[in-house]
């Protein structure tokens, strides 16, 4: 069993699908370019030149473990075109989106982001915390 699930990336409206036994192998890929906090804090601190390269190894290696045909014939060829995108103004919030999101997606697991969640959700039947008050049974 994987702690990851089953996952794809797109780009260009191409899916490249990731099996969850792969998934580890990209994240490992992905945060020689760009750790997770980095991507947490993309918006205050851009780093376009990690997300092209972490985004396109992700692709690169997921077309590979897929068998299509790679978007690019290097990740260093493709991580150029992305970044060139980023500053392309009619493309650079759909490629940063698109990057960032499928990033995250590699990145933090789902069972993570569940747990998570469980952790902030009230438990079934309220809680102590939720405003209502119990009669006194004596």
């Amino acid at each position: 069993m994987s702690f990851f699930k089953d996952l794809v990336l797109s780009y260009k409206g191409i899916d490249y699908p990731l099996a969850a036994n792969k998934v580890f192998q990209v994240v490992a890929a992905v945060e020689e370019h760009m750790p997770l906090m980095h991507l947490a804090n993309y918006q205050a601190h851009p780093r376009n030149a990690n997300l092209s390269m972490a985004f396109a190894s992700a692709l690169m290696f997921a077309a590979k473990a897929a068998k299509l045909n790679p978007p690019a014939e290097t990740v260093d060829d493709l991580a150029q075109e992305i970044y060139s995108e980023i500053f392309n103004s009619s493309a650079e919030a759909s490629v940063i989106l698109q990057a960032v999101d499928g990033l995250f997606g590699l990145l933090v697991p789902p069972q993570a982001i569940q747990n998570k969640l469980n952790t902030l959700s009230p438990a079934p039947g309220g809680d102590a915390d939720s405003g209502e008050k119990k009669a006194d049974q004596g």
